[in-house]
């Protein structure tokens, strides 16, 4: 089933196997050449960088069915042929958040209350489970994080009770901060997250993002490293502090 949404259509070019992405009344978007993208993870950013539609808000579709994103390119070429497009679908992104919310709720249990998987969604780095959950009553995006609110869920999942790698009273913005997860601070802070806020350490997102931070001693995690740029997570508090 292809997901509502603004629709491109692709075809592939013999024999140097460009996707020439095409929008449904003929004008041309892109081409993109296949053996440059590695898998369809890499074809959806070249995409991206071209077409301006999201890696994560594309869904590629050959002949009605989805094009795996772990399919690498020596396979794609393979497989696909000039007889049939590849259809683009730019997805909705709130059916893809709620959508990606409900999965993490399935995989964390449904028995936790919102507030948890919020905070583990952040963690995880899921941006868009993270903008769904935000959608859903009970749950605080400038809630503090404490793990002894997880002692529930300490058998089944490990952080943040058994291991905890920030301080007391980080909000979602300080644990994102930590992460370097620039996208997550980006959408945190257009719900309204507040980046002037301090933990139990008196440690503002700001302290943290210019690496005047502590953990616990006694944890013995480092913090996830999703490879966002300082500059621009500086950036994006500065820009909110003060509004």
């Amino acid at each position: 089933m292809i997901i509502a949404g603004s629709i491109f259509k692709a075809c592939f070019v013999q024999p140097a196997m460009d996707v020439r992405v095409l929008r449904l009344n003929g004008e041309e978007v892109a081409t993109v050449p296949l053996d440059a993208a590695a898998d369809v993870r890499a074809l959806k950013h070249a995409i991206a960088e071209i077409d301006g539609t999201p890696a994560i808000l594309q869904q590629l579709i050959w002949k009605d069915q989805p094009l795996d994103d772990s399919a690498q390119a020596p396979l794609l070429a393979a497989q696909l042929d000039a007889s049939a497009p590849v259809i683009l679908v730019k997805k909705d992104l709130v059916q893809t958040q709620d959508a990606e919310a409900k999965k993490l709720i399935g995989r964390y249990g449904s028995k936790y209350r919102p507030q948890h998987h919020f905070f583990w969604a952040v963690h995880e780095g899921n941006v868009l489970a993270t903008g769904g959950l935000l959608r859903l009553p009970g749950v605080d995006v400038d809630g503090e994080m404490l793990p002894t609110d997880f002692d529930d869920a300490k058998r089944q999942h490990e952080w943040p009770y058994r291991s905890f790698d920030g301080r007391y009273e980080d909000r979602a913005l300080h644990l994102a901060v930590r992460c370097r997860d620039e996208a997550s601070v980006e959408l945190l802070l257009s719900c309204r997250a507040d980046p002037e806020l301090r933990n139990d350490n008196r440690e503002t997102p700001m302290d943290i993002a210019m690496g005047k931070g502590k953990r616990w001693k006694s944890a013995f995690m480092q913090p996830r490293d999703f490879g966002g740029s300082p500059e621009r997570i500086l950036e994006l508090l500065r820009g909110a502090s003060g509004r």
